[in-house]
């Protein structure tokens, strides 16, 4: 199962991620070790292991009687075990080692031969274990941010996540996901205008807030509207100023211009140009004029 992370905005119910849920292995366990217990894969690896235990045991008892006939020797002989060898035994003593060494490597072949299967036996083991977890999961409670989702909506929702990711990396545009599955783009904080008589703007609050066909945001406003809008705020403003506060604009504009005419003569007459003088007034006269056309 799958959980998805999500907040409230506006009365929206917006998933801001999605993970596997949790399971609790603890209760889990529980519930799936009866079953894996009595199941034909349990069983199996069991009946195998019990019979290696066996034959293993074979080995040892075969193993130890042959140390003990050497033990035997040993102190009939008066020799030190280690120097014992198999011309220190006599016909029956060297067909009773034969009988020993001969059951310990039957023993060993029967195991050799049971635990070729034993790989396949504990392969099919952990699938079943597996194939009970998936039916008998016993997951973490869901937080209070937290919604359950089936495999197919996890799978649906994550794929629309990366898609947004890619949407806002490229475009800047951030779209948001409902947990009905619809989408909806996030303008919040963004200015919108729209023009009728003349340009009207606003700021959007909500993710709920509707978007009128012709309203446009600021960030795909071209440069002729841009202009334009500029203009218009520039116009309201001056409308705002008082006479007094108009002309005191106006003598900065002019002093800031005559500021800029003086650097520009000196710069042309340090570059010697004839006319810089009379460059540096043209300049000046010009931008006046358009001073004069703004606070008239």
């Amino acid at each position: 199962m799958f959980i998805a992370f999500i907040k409230q905005i506006d009365n929206l119910t917006i998933i801001t991620g999605i993970c596997k849920q949790v399971i609790d292995p603890v209760a889990t366990e529980k519930i799936i070790d009866p079953l894996l217990a009595e199941s034909q894969e349990m069983k199996a690896v069991k009946s195998r292991i019990e019979k290696i235990g066996t034959y293993n045991k074979n080995v040892n008892n075969a193993e130890k009687k042959a140390m003990q006939l050497f033990g035997n020797i040993s102190a009939i002989k008066n020799k030190p075990l280690n120097t014992i060898t198999i011309d220190d035994f006599d016909f029956n003593q060297k067909d009773q080692l034969s009988r020993y060494n001969n059951s310990r490597d039957l023993a060993l072949s029967q195991v050799k031969e049971l635990q070729k299967d034993l790989p396949t036996l504990n392969k099919k083991l952990i699938e079943k274990r597996i194939e009970l977890l998936e039916s008998n999961a016993v997951y973490f409670e869901l937080g209070a941010n937290q919604v359950e989702l089936s495999k197919s909506q996890a799978e649906e929702f994550n794929l629309k996540l990366l898609e947004y990711q890619h949407c806002f990396e490229s475009t800047k545009i951030k779209k948001l996901l409902l947990l009905s599955g619809e989408e909806v783009i996030d303008y919040r904080g963004k200015k919108f205008y729209q023009k009728s008589d003349k340009w009207y703007s606003r700021t959007i609050e909500f993710l709920t807030d509707e978007i009128e066909v012709d309203e446009i945001c600021e960030d795909y406003l071209d440069d002729d509207q841009k202009k334009e809008i500029a203009k218009q705020l520039e116009d309201e403003r001056l409308l705002g100023l008082s006479q007094q506060e108009k002309q005191q604009e106006k003598q900065a504009k002019i002093n800031q211009i005559l500021n800029e005419s003086i650097v520009m003569r000196s710069r042309l007459e340090i570059q010697r140009v004839a006319n810089a003088l009379e460059q540096a007034q043209n300049w000046y006269d010009a931008e006046l004029i358009k001073i004069e056309e703004k606070y008239k």
